[in-house]
């Protein structure tokens, strides 16, 4: 959704017209999909379906907290299946932003795709350049985790809306400490910057006759030195920080969608042909194109897609979802520590199989297949094993309440709910629809990720020709 504010006044205004927008929109999602006895209650709607629809919202740009309660009470008050869970990161929930959970999974595949190059990021020097800023959902929660765990990182350049920076021996720690999760780039101290280091203004500008400048300030070795330079000469500077700056790993994680594309891809790379970011885990969705991604990896770069490196987002939410089921508002309340926390551990579990995946089919196709087409190919396969599955269960529902099938239900669980016979109870009044999702999900991704169906076949092929005709 797009939200036109062309002719607003003021952010006031601008703030006024995105709730209305919102609101409507969540309305009118509920007017179509409120279900009385598996069919439409709205009279309005024509229902060919039949079915309820637990439909999961997820937060996104513009989607401010107060909203996000709103919606949920909304979805109460309107009488939906899930309830609060039609949306996550609420109070009752796993706010994306104060756990840092998309990044988990974005620092996690970096660990992994850097020791393929011979770096422990928790143990060796590296540098790393950013796109996004300190106080980024994304962007901030890495940089906050890198501060946290890895004690030689160096952060040589971030880019966020409000200001660029770049320093040749890594933003000092504290002031990013300072800033992170709080406070956006253009809060960061010059004086604060090694000598060769500066920084560019994005909202620091003055005129000078027709011409706009922008504020640039340089760190000398006797301080810091104040420059304004052009639109221009600014966006040339600010492209320079994310293409041209060399460093060992590159997290986009902000900015336009395409940034990277078929017509610039080339100038990550210097004329020699070296590149200027060896690992590219992308946080950020979109940030490169498809070509591009071909076009970098060819010459020898290691890229995880969005898909892959950003996805523990997405599996958050859908345990928030669950955990809204299974508990009362307060119930959650007084156990969303221990249920976050196991939440954690699934994520970095998730990250760590595909991202070690990636590899181990990279390493047996002898490089001949690129790291995105393997992330790909992981997607359409558990895609493939789940939308079957997904069908036999829904054909089949009272499989899961089958102590074999119930196994497979509890293990997908923050460990939490298994362990409290309460909340264990209760997993068999879920939704049907929600029970055969989550079967299918655990199963299919259990296929892939450790090949076990596959590996098992010639096996069970023999077995089963043995009973047929021996």
């Amino acid at each position: 959704m797009v939200l036109d504010a062309e002719d607003c006044d003021s952010p006031e205004s601008v703030t006024q017209r995105l709730y209305k927008a919102q609101y409507g929109i969540n309305n009118a999602f509920l007017d179509i999909f409120v279900t009385e006895n598996g069919h439409a209650k709205n009279p309005r709607v024509v229902d060919y379906y039949g079915e309820d629809e637990p439909i999961e919202l997820g937060p996104d740009e513009n989607m401010h907290d107060s909203m996000i309660e709103h919606i949920a009470m909304q979805s109460v008050k309107r009488g939906y299946i899930l309830g609060i869970g039609i949306m996550s990161s609420k109070r009752v929930g796993i706010n994306h932003k104060e756990y840092g959970v998309t990044s988990r999974g974005v620092v996690k595949f970096a660990d992994i795709a850097m020791k393929e190059i011979g770096i422990d990021i928790y143990k060796d020097a590296f540098t790393v350049k950013f796109t996004g800023g300190t106080n980024g959902d994304v962007a901030g929660n890495c940089i906050r985790l890198l501060l946290e765990r890895c004690p030689q990182a160096q952060i040589q350049s971030i880019v966020d809306g409000t200001a660029g920076l770049f320093d040749p021996d890594g933003a000092d720690r504290g002031e990013l400490d300072r800033l992170v999760l709080k406070s956006d780039l253009d809060h960061f101290t010059p004086e604060a910057l090694h000598p060769g280091g500066f920084m560019l203004f994005q909202r620091e500008r003055r005129k000078d006759g027709l011409r706009e400048l922008h504020r640039k300030v340089i760190r000398t070795d006797s301080g810091v030195e104040e420059h304004w330079i052009t639109a221009d000469e600014f966006h040339r500077e600010v492209d320079d920080l994310v293409f041209s700056v060399s460093a060992d790993l590159f997290l986009p994680c902000g900015g336009r969608p395409e940034t990277i594309d078929g017509n610039n891809w080339n100038r990550l790379f210097a004329d020699d042909g070296t590149p200027t970011a060896r690992v590219i885990t992308e946080g950020a969705n979109s940030f490169i194109t498809p070509e591009a991604r071909v076009e970098i990896q060819k010459r020898g770069v290691v890229v995880i897609r969005d898909a892959s490196a950003n996805k523990c987002g997405v599996i958050s939410s859908s345990y928030e979802i669950i955990g809204n089921l299974l508990m009362k508002e307060k119930e959650f309340l007084d156990h969303k520590d221990a249920y976050v926390k196991d939440v954690l551990a699934i994520l970095d579990k998730r990250a760590e199989e595909e991202a070690n995946l990636i590899f181990k089919r990279y390493r047996e196709s002898e490089g001949k297949l690129l790291y995105t087409e393997i992330s790909h190919s992981i997607s359409a396969e558990i895609n493939r094993h789940y939308a079957r599955l997904f069908d036999f269960f829904q054909g089949q529902p009272e499989l899961s309440g089958q102590p074999l099938f119930r196994k497979v239900l509890l293990n997908h669980l923050p460990s939490f709910i298994r362990e409290h016979p309460k909340y264990r109870a209760r997993v068999k009044n879920m939704p049907p629809k929600i029970k055969s999702a989550i079967l299918a999900s655990e199963i299919a991704s259990f296929i892939v990720y450790h090949g076990g169906w596959e590996i098992d076949f010639e096996s069970r092929l023999n077995g089963y020709l043995k009973q047929q005709f021996a």
